[in-house]
Protein backbone atom coordinates (compact mmCIF):
# COMPACT_ATOMS: atom_id res chain seq x y z
CA UNK A 1 0.00 0.00 0.00
CA UNK A 2 2.69 2.52 0.73
CA UNK A 3 4.44 1.70 -2.53
CA UNK A 4 0.90 2.84 -3.94
CA UNK A 5 0.94 6.47 -2.56
CA UNK A 6 3.79 8.04 -4.87
CA UNK A 7 2.47 6.29 -7.44
CA UNK A 8 -0.65 7.95 -6.61
CA UNK A 9 0.78 11.37 -6.57
CA UNK A 10 2.74 11.62 -9.75
CA UNK A 11 0.12 12.76 -11.81
CA UNK A 12 -0.29 15.55 -9.47
CA UNK A 13 3.18 16.17 -9.38
CA UNK A 14 4.13 16.15 -12.84
CA UNK A 15 0.60 18.76 -13.77
CA UNK A 16 2.39 20.74 -10.83
CA UNK A 17 5.61 21.03 -12.80
CA UNK A 18 4.34 21.84 -16.53
CA UNK A 19 1.29 24.10 -15.47
CA UNK A 20 2.34 27.30 -16.77
CA UNK A 21 2.91 29.75 -13.94
CA UNK A 22 0.70 32.72 -13.13
CA UNK A 23 2.20 36.08 -13.71
CA UNK A 24 1.81 38.23 -11.18
CA UNK A 25 0.84 41.12 -13.09
CA UNK A 26 -1.83 39.39 -15.22
CA UNK A 27 -5.20 40.87 -13.71
CA UNK A 28 -7.38 37.80 -15.72
CA UNK A 29 -9.39 40.46 -17.63
CA UNK A 30 -12.11 39.31 -20.16
CA UNK A 31 -11.16 41.47 -22.75
CA UNK A 32 -7.79 40.13 -22.95
CA UNK A 33 -8.54 36.69 -24.49
CA UNK A 34 -9.71 37.69 -27.72
CA UNK A 35 -10.76 34.88 -29.30
CA UNK A 36 -13.59 34.44 -26.68
CA UNK A 37 -14.46 37.90 -27.21
CA UNK A 38 -15.04 38.14 -30.50
CA UNK A 39 -17.55 34.72 -30.26
CA UNK A 40 -19.69 36.44 -27.53
CA UNK A 41 -22.97 36.90 -29.14
CA UNK A 42 -24.85 39.95 -27.31
CA UNK A 43 -28.28 39.81 -25.68
CA UNK A 44 -31.11 41.36 -28.64
CA UNK A 45 -33.60 43.23 -26.21
CA UNK A 46 -34.81 47.07 -25.54
CA UNK A 47 -32.90 48.99 -28.34
CA UNK A 48 -31.06 46.70 -29.67
CA UNK A 49 -32.39 44.72 -32.53
CA UNK A 50 -29.51 43.32 -34.66
CA UNK A 51 -27.48 40.77 -33.51
CA UNK A 52 -24.08 42.14 -34.61
CA UNK A 53 -25.42 45.16 -32.40
CA UNK A 54 -25.57 43.17 -29.73
CA UNK A 55 -22.36 41.35 -29.91
CA UNK A 56 -20.73 45.37 -30.24
CA UNK A 57 -22.45 46.21 -26.93
CA UNK A 58 -21.32 42.94 -25.43
CA UNK A 59 -18.11 43.42 -26.12
CA UNK A 60 -18.14 47.34 -25.07
CA UNK A 61 -19.95 46.54 -21.48
CA UNK A 62 -16.64 44.34 -20.37
CA UNK A 63 -14.23 46.44 -22.11
CA UNK A 64 -15.48 49.22 -19.72
CA UNK A 65 -15.47 47.19 -17.26
CA UNK A 66 -11.94 45.74 -18.27
CA UNK A 67 -10.63 49.74 -18.23
CA UNK A 68 -12.06 50.50 -15.36
CA UNK A 69 -10.59 47.47 -13.31
CA UNK A 70 -7.21 48.41 -15.32
CA UNK A 71 -7.08 51.82 -13.54
CA UNK A 72 -7.93 50.61 -10.81
CA UNK A 73 -5.36 48.20 -10.73
CA UNK A 74 -2.97 51.07 -12.01
CA UNK A 75 -2.13 49.37 -15.07
CA UNK A 76 -3.70 52.74 -17.08
CA UNK A 77 -3.72 56.19 -16.51
CA UNK A 78 -6.74 58.30 -15.73
CA UNK A 79 -6.03 59.57 -19.24
CA UNK A 80 -5.81 56.29 -21.05
CA UNK A 81 -9.23 55.34 -19.29
CA UNK A 82 -10.57 58.40 -20.16
CA UNK A 83 -9.36 57.98 -23.77
CA UNK A 84 -10.22 54.23 -23.66
CA UNK A 85 -13.94 55.22 -22.56
CA UNK A 86 -14.40 57.54 -25.22
CA UNK A 87 -13.39 55.22 -27.84
CA UNK A 88 -15.90 53.08 -26.83
CA UNK A 89 -18.75 55.21 -26.70
CA UNK A 90 -17.91 56.78 -29.89
CA UNK A 91 -18.11 52.97 -31.30
CA UNK A 92 -21.37 52.42 -29.54
CA UNK A 93 -23.09 55.62 -31.30
CA UNK A 94 -21.66 54.76 -34.78
CA UNK A 95 -22.87 51.26 -34.00
CA UNK A 96 -26.94 52.68 -33.07
CA UNK A 97 -25.96 55.10 -36.18
CA UNK A 98 -25.34 52.14 -38.62
CA UNK A 99 -28.71 49.75 -37.41
CA UNK A 100 -30.48 53.46 -37.34
CA UNK A 101 -29.90 54.55 -40.67
CA UNK A 102 -29.45 50.26 -42.53
CA UNK A 103 -31.43 48.72 -39.94
CA UNK A 104 -28.82 46.65 -39.28
CA UNK A 105 -25.25 46.49 -38.75
CA UNK A 106 -23.33 44.97 -41.73
CA UNK A 107 -20.37 41.91 -41.08
CA UNK A 108 -17.63 44.26 -42.21
CA UNK A 109 -18.87 46.88 -39.96
CA UNK A 110 -18.52 44.86 -36.90
CA UNK A 111 -15.56 43.34 -38.00
CA UNK A 112 -13.69 46.63 -37.88
CA UNK A 113 -15.14 47.75 -34.38
CA UNK A 114 -13.92 44.31 -33.51
CA UNK A 115 -10.67 45.92 -34.48
CA UNK A 116 -10.97 48.71 -32.60
CA UNK A 117 -11.81 47.41 -29.30
CA UNK A 118 -9.26 44.68 -30.03
CA UNK A 119 -6.72 47.62 -30.06
CA UNK A 120 -7.68 48.75 -26.83
CA UNK A 121 -7.47 45.61 -25.17
CA UNK A 122 -4.22 45.05 -26.31
CA UNK A 123 -3.31 48.37 -24.74
CA UNK A 124 -4.65 47.51 -21.11
CA UNK A 125 -3.86 43.42 -21.20
CA UNK A 126 -0.07 44.80 -21.61
CA UNK A 127 2.05 43.69 -18.73
CA UNK A 128 3.34 46.37 -16.69
CA UNK A 129 6.86 47.66 -17.20
CA UNK A 130 9.14 47.94 -14.23
CA UNK A 131 9.55 51.60 -13.59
Amino acid sequence: MKSLIPLLLLPLALGACTREPVRQDDLGLPSCNLQEQRAVPGELGGSITDPRQAHVSMRANVLLADVSTARKARRISQEQATAFSERIAAVRSQTEAFVQQQGFLSAAERASFDREFDGIAAQICQPRTAQ
